[in-house]
């Protein structure tokens, strides 16, 4: 089984008052997203959510 690595770029932007994270591969496609209360669970919840580390905290509250 052969593993796939891919840079992949994390943008957080406020919105209203929550704060939503995208994931954007290295040709600038969208790969995917998520709005959560805080910044910093924004980026976390999206790497969770992408498989790039180990669910440390469920706490997700909103998905797209």
């Amino acid at each position: 089984m052969s593993k796939v690595i891919m840079d992949i770029k994390i943008v957080v932007k406020k919105k209203s008052s929550v704060y939503e994270a995208r994931a954007f591969d290295t040709d600038g496609k969208l790969i995917d997203s998520l709005v959560a209360l805080f910044e910093s669970n924004a980026r976390r919840l999206l790497k969770e959510k992408l498989g790039l580390v180990k669910n440390q905290k469920s706490a997700i509250f909103t998905t797209r």
